[in-house]
C-alpha cells in the first residue's frame, strides 16, 4: 500500500514538472494587426516567434517602403482564423 501511494505521488510530481517544463519550450507566432501596419495585405500577418515572459513582444520590420518600429505582436484567438489576432504576446528579453 505504501509503495503504491509513493509511486502515485512520484507520478503526480513528474506530471506537474513536465507541464511546467513544456510551457517553457513553446513559442507562439506573433502577428501584426492591420490597424498598426496599414500597408499589410491581411488583417493579421505572421512576423516573429514570441516565447512568453515579462516583456511585451514587439518587432521591427519593413512593409513596402515603410519601416515599422516596435510593433506589438498578437496571438490568434482562434488558431485557424487569420482575422483574430487579439491576444497580446510577451517575451523573456526586451528588444
Amino acid at each position: 500500500m505504501k509503495k503504491r501511494l509513493f509511486l502515485s505521488a512520484v507520478v503526480f510530481i513528474l506530471a506537474i514538472g513536465g507541464a511546467f517544463a513544456s510551457q517553457l519550450l513553446t513559442a507562439d507566432i506573433g502577428y501584426s494587426k492591420l490597424v498598426d501596419v496599414p500597408g499589410q495585405e491581411t488583417l493579421c500577418k505572421a512576423r516573429i516567434e514570441c516565447n512568453g515572459g515579462q516583456f511585451n513582444c514587439t518587432a521591427t520590420f519593413d512593409e513596402g517602403l515603410v519601416t515599422y518600429v516596435n510593433i506589438q505582436m498578437y496571438k490568434l484567438a482562434i488558431a485557424s482564423d487569420l482575422t483574430s489576432c487579439t491576444i497580446v504576446l510577451t517575451r523573456d528579453t526586451p528588444e
